[in-house]
């Protein structure tokens, strides 16, 4: 048996040479994504890809009628489905998209020319159109992100083989044939210059002038209409040489591919920085057998980083290990990136990492290859063992016989879960010989970063070196570097205009030695935005444009997004590099291990050159770096998203933008970064459109999480406003849930009335179990003991009949909370180990959370502390994770006082000193609720 299925266009499918017919359109939609992504899918994932507005249990039954649709029509022997996956067999599968990539591949591994043209010739037919085009679904965004992403990254291959499949063709002779590929690949991007210029010298290669000449004008008018900008001088002078008649044989074709070499740069001797340089210095030489902390932190523009540069020059060349990472502006809301490109580099110094440390970076490095999946960070004990994990990476990478250096410049724009991972980070210093040495601005700083010099990891204070601003004799020393002596008069000017910012002293002095400005004639531009732009200027047009786009981009590239943001061929890329890095606009990064390679050297300078992009341009370029981003390592599109979305508003395509932001927040919340959640909820809220609904209750969630409670209860008010009916029920629930933990049961009670009322309306089985759950909860905490466990016997009920595992976990756990009350011990371990059981198979981590605490005080009142020690500590560790603020507070005082208890005193007062804390900044700080402050278990 043969099922045949061609996406390259519009979709269709043959088994054993016969069209297959199928009854839906989402049939045609699940069967291209079983295909494409190889893979069988869990039933509830591939429901929310098709059935996004519907509950679970109506989207779970819409998906079971369509995959009796797609067996139907395609055969059930084609489909491998359980209670659980669904799949389809590979064996005798033939998909167009895989022989396409099989037959590039063939073709850049082939040597021979013909027979590489052979496979770039038959890739480039199979390649009918766009990925399903002109096939969309209505009501499944998910699906329609997906979809667009695979065309996207389709669309680039099937580029690059059309550019390689023109220059063959060209170097054969073969001119005729390789004009008609050239303008397909032209029809993909009309701006592409390159191809332009292609046709331009195809034409003329065989005579056709005229064709050439109208091929150049075409060029002039698209870039005029779309872009606002001239064609480059390498485009004119090709037309100029075609205009003039001059020999076609002489014109030189673009090379589709180069390498590109760079040079080491020069920077400015370090002056004025003597007692700085020394006070880093003896940070490193203090440490020990325990490492150090030391930061750099000044104004923007004062020489943090040259500074620190000073010192890790000379740790390198005493033989340290020297790890360098950047925090960048545009991703301050992008959980662990700093964490991630630290861990690139470690790894880079240490490519063989233990089973665990690769199951543990791969979180966040879709690269490194896990064992075994990674466990979800809300499980017991997930988030310090991969704090741990990152911390044995990152700080053994600089361990030595000389002690190595671990910098993370520009701190403040860290995010905050990358600022809780290297507070663990430093406060496990001890028998680690390493210094860690951060640097941040201190205009922008914040509490989290100063909190930070606190940390006493190992016993020892942190070193705080804070440099000033130039004197007069600085700025002498400096220009005698530059230009020999200078006059006391313009040295004197120089510190007025650039108020012994080094960084403005550093450029002007580099423009008067260029003879680009004149100091003695008084033609001094007074702020660094003409120094700067001044250096750009005498860039070529190709390394400006190149210089546009990475400005755009705006953090590290590589040579490949460089190339498809900035529109140039390879060779273009190359030289403006080169160019760019010789001018010092362009450096290689820091730690010279990243696959990001280059950057634009300080935050300053970036600004400048953004600002002079037109507003035009700066769309054009933030939609192709969405668009690169998007379609490279796809199986990391959830780490990028925030900065996806952010090109994608800056291009102007607002509702992709909300769209991804949706994804970049649910990414931040797997990884307990609530804070960075809700910025993306917000913007994806105020870009739209987006269901108003479903981000009003997420954001509840989160405020709930954090233990913002007032907040919580507005956004889930909102969300109620705005909801249909099967997420109303839910979303009332989650207000009385909220006022359970404000202890303000009344209130909660009316919304578990309004939410059950929608929910038998709906038939939502499961949502009743789960509400007469709560209500057996609310009656416990009220002294109505018959009540509550009528409510808990019916709700075991109907989570038995709905068979829903969540609504099964919380009927037990609220029957284990009942006989514990009743001193029924036994009895209340098996409805909790019961509930502890089921909660394996319940994404949410809640569940799991409440039945390891209510289990922990179980075993307390049976007198084994040890037991109770190790259920809370687990819960501790998940109910972290997850960052539910409130909870970790009662899990904190349980422990106290178990430890108590247990005879263990002065741990039990840091424990409730610690629950105190936390107890105090929950709620609304002019509305204090006592109530919540006597949680216990729940």
């Amino acid at each position: 048996m043969v099922l045949e299925i061609a996406l390259l266009g519009t979709p269709r499918a043959t088994t054993d040479g016969e069209p297959v017919t199928v009854d839906t359109r989402k049939a045609t939609a699940l069967l291209a994504y079983l295909a494409v992504t190889e893979r069988p899918h869990g039933r509830d994932r591939l429901a929310g890809l098709f059935w996004p507005d519907s509950d679970q249990s109506r989207s779970r039954a819409a998906l079971r009628r369509t995959l009796s649709a797609l067996a139907k029509g395609i055969g059930h022997d084609w489909l491998t489905t359980d209670r659980q996956t669904v799949g389809l067999k590979r064996d005798g599968l033939v998909l167009d998209i895989d022989r396409f990539r099989a037959l590039r591949q063939q073709a850049h591994a082939e040597e021979d020319p013909h027979r590489r043209v052979a496979a770039l010739r038959s890739a480039v037919e199979l390649y009918r159109d766009d990925f399903m085009a002109g096939f969309a679904l209505r009501d499944a965004d998910p699906f329609d992100e997906w979809q667009y992403l695979e065309a996207q990254a389709l669309r680039q291959e099937f580029a690059l083989a059309l550019e390689q499949l023109v220059s063959d063709l060209s170097e054969r002779g073969e001119v005729h044939e390789a004009i008609g590929y050239a303008y397909r690949w032209l029809a993909l991007d009309a701006l592409h210059e390159p191809a332009h210029r292609w046709l331009m010298q195809l034409h003329a290669a065989v005579g056709d002038r005229s064709a050439a000449v109208r091929q150049y004008r075409e060029c002039v008018r698209v870039l005029e209409r779309e872009l606002g900008v001239a064609p480059l001088d390498e485009t004119t002078a090709t037309y100029r040489a075609i205009e003039e008649g001059e020999a076609v044989a002489e014109l030189p074709l673009p090379s589709p591919r180069a390498a590109v070499t760079v040079s080491g740069g020069t920077s400015s001797r370090l002056v004025g920085r003597d007692v700085e340089l020394e006070a880093l210095r003896q940070a490193h030489r203090s440490v020990g057998s325990d490492g150090r902390f030391a930061v750099v932190a000044g104004e923007a523009g004062i020489g943090k980083t040259r500074l620190v540069e000073q010192l890790l020059g000379e740790v390198r060349s005493d033989g340290g290990a020297v790890m360098a990472v950047r925090c960048f502006e545009g991703e301050a809301d992008l959980a662990y990136a700093p964490l991630a490109a630290a861990l690139r580099a470690a790894i880079a110094h240490q490519p063989s990492l233990s089973a665990h440390h690769g199951t543990e970076t791969s979180r966040l490095l879709p690269e490194v290859e896990a064992i075994a999946p990674a466990v979800p960070l809300h499980h017991p004990g997930a988030l310090a063992s991969f704090y741990q994990a990152v911390t044995d990476v990152l700080l053994g990478a600089c361990e030595g016989a000389t002690p190595g250096v671990l910098f993370i410049d520009d701190l403040q724009w860290a995010d905050e879960a990358s600022l809780d991972a290297l507070g663990y980070l430093l406060h496990r210093l001890p028998a680690r010989p390493v210094l860690v040495l951060g640097a941040w601005r201190s205009d922008v700083d914040t509490p989290r970063l100063r909190a930070l010099l606190g940390v006493r990891g190992n016993g020892a204070p942190a070193t705080l070196v804070e440099p000033g601003r130039l004197r007069l004799d600085d700025v002498e020393r400096l220009a005698s570097d530059h230009r020999g002596s200078v006059a006391a008069t313009t040295a004197r000017r120089i510190l007025d205009d650039t108020d012994g910012v080094p960084l403005l002293v550093v450029e002007y002095l580099a423009a008067l030695s260029r003879g680009e400005l004149e100091a003695e004639t008084g033609g001094l531009p007074p702020t660094v935005r003409h120094l700067l732009l001044t250096r750009a200027a005498a860039a070529s047009e190709t390394a400006s444009q190149a210089l546009a786009a990475a400005a755009v981009i705006g953090h590290p590239f590589d040579e490949e997004l460089l190339r498809r943001v900035s529109g140039r061929s390879d060779d273009e890329v190359v030289s403006a590099l080169e160019e760019l890095h010789a001018r010092g606009l362009v450096s290689v990064d820091l730690t010279g291990q990243r696959r990001d390679a280059y950057e634009i050297p300080h935050a300053r300078i970036r600004e400048v050159l953004y600002d002079e992009v037109s507003p035009v341009r700066r769309r054009l370029l933030h939609r192709r770096a969405a668009e690169a981003l998007s379609v490279r390592d796809r199986t990391a599109l959830a780490s990028r998203a925030a900065r996806i979305a952010a090109h994608l508003e800056r291009s102007g395509q607002h509702a992709r933008s909300a769209s991804m932001r949706l994804v970049a927040a649910d990414h931040a919340r797997g990884l307990g970064a609530h804070a960075e959640a809700l910025d993306h909820l917000e913007v994806a809220l105020a870009l739209g459109p987006v269901d108003p609904a479903e981000v009003h209750e997420a954001m509840g969630d989160v405020h709930t999480l954090t233990g913002a409670y007032e907040p919580a209860v507005t956004s889930f008010e909102k969300a109620a406003s705005l909801a249909d009916e099967p997420r109303l029920a839910g979303i009332e629930r989650k207000l009385a849930q909220l006022h359970q933990r404000r202890g303000d049961w009344t209130l909660a009670e009316a919304h578990l009335d309004a939410a059950e009322r929608v929910a038998q309306r709906m038939g939502l089985e499961a949502l009743l179990a789960q509400i007469a759950a709560d209500r057996s909860r609310g009656a416990y905490e009220r002294g109505k003991l018959r009540e509550a466990d009528a409510c808990a016997r019916r709700s075991l009920m109907l989570a038995e009949s709905a068979a829903d595992p969540a609504a099964r976990a919380q009927a037990h756990n609220v029957l284990g909370i009942l006989a514990s009350g009743r001193g029924e011990l036994d009895e209340a371990r098996e409805h909790l180990e019961a509930s502890l059981t089921l909660t394996a198979r319940v994404a949410e981590p809640s569940a799991r959370v409440a039945a390891l605490n209510n289990l922990g005080r179980l075993a307390a009142r049976r007198g084994d502390h040890a037991e109770a020690l190790a259920l809370l500590g687990d819960a501790l560790s998940a109910c972290r994770a997850q960052g539910d603020r409130h909870r970790e507070a009662a899990l904190l005082n349980n422990l106290a006082d178990v430890l108590h208890e247990a005879g263990q005193s002065e741990e039990a007062m840091e424990r409730l000193k610690e629950a105190v804390t936390i107890f105090a900044e929950l709620d609304d700080p002019d509305r204090p609720q006592p109530e919540i402050w006597k949680l216990a278990e729940w």
